[in-house]
């Protein structure tokens, strides 16, 4: 008798501990799907797409001579963004932009266009309580044109002309970013950013704004 109702007593204990690790276990992978859909959601959430508009200081290698620096706007540029890992993500941006470089005794003159693509991956930087701006690297690649090249004398008359000429061009950049949230799905975005040249001409320093929205 005592023991069928050890056994009994066992088996009880037995069939509700693996009831216990089923509960259990199930509610693990529930937590676990429910995390997954929720990193899903938010990765979802952190991707953006806008434009931008921005101004700096370009400075240009010609090959023909020396160019002084200008300072150049970019009305507009595609942005895309959107988190790759915890605090990581990539900034997207093709462009178009446009450059004239005034002759003067010793530089060249000349008039530049460019379509270009910016890639760079960016993450959170702690600095203070409430300020946490993104510190970006990555290339910048372009297809530049260059016309109505020319130089002047001493008196600014006409010198002499070169030929048009396009190239290629990759510069390595390093950006700083900080955003605020404009509603539920907006936002503003500032950004300073350097280009150095690696396989171009062209370098420059440039602040801008991103209006993105979220989707």
């Amino acid at each position: 008798m005592r023991i069928t109702l050890l056994t009994l007593v066992l088996a009880f204990i037995v069939v509700s501990g693996s009831a216990h690790a089923a509960a259990i276990g199930q509610l693990e992978k529930e937590h676990v799907e429910s995390e997954h859909a929720e990193t899903e959601q938010a990765g979802k959430e952190r991707a953006e797409f806008g434009y931008l508009l921005g101004a700096g200081v370009m400075t240009l290698d010609d090959p023909d001579g020396a160019t002084g620096a200008e300072f150049v706007l970019q009305p507009f540029a595609l942005v895309y963004t959107a988190r790759i890992r915890g605090s990581w993500r990539h900034w997207l941006e093709l462009y178009y932009q446009q450059a004239t470089f005034d002759a003067s005794l010793g530089r060249i003159g000349e008039e530049m266009t460019r379509f270009g693509m910016r890639l760079s991956l960016q993450k959170y930087l702690m600095i203070a309580a409430g300020f946490t701006p993104r510190i970006g690297a990555g290339f910048d690649i372009s297809r530049s044109n260059y016309a109505n090249r020319y130089t002047v004398d001493s008196d600014g008359f006409l010198a002499g002309r070169f030929a048009d000429r396009s190239g290629t061009d990759v510069n390595v950049l390093v950006n700083v970013l900080n955003e605020w949230a404009w509603s539920k799905n907006r936002s503003v975005h500032a950004k300073l950013e350097y280009l150095s040249p690696i396989g171009g001409e062209v370098s420059s320093l440039s602040a801008s704004l991103a209006f993105l929205f979220r989707y």
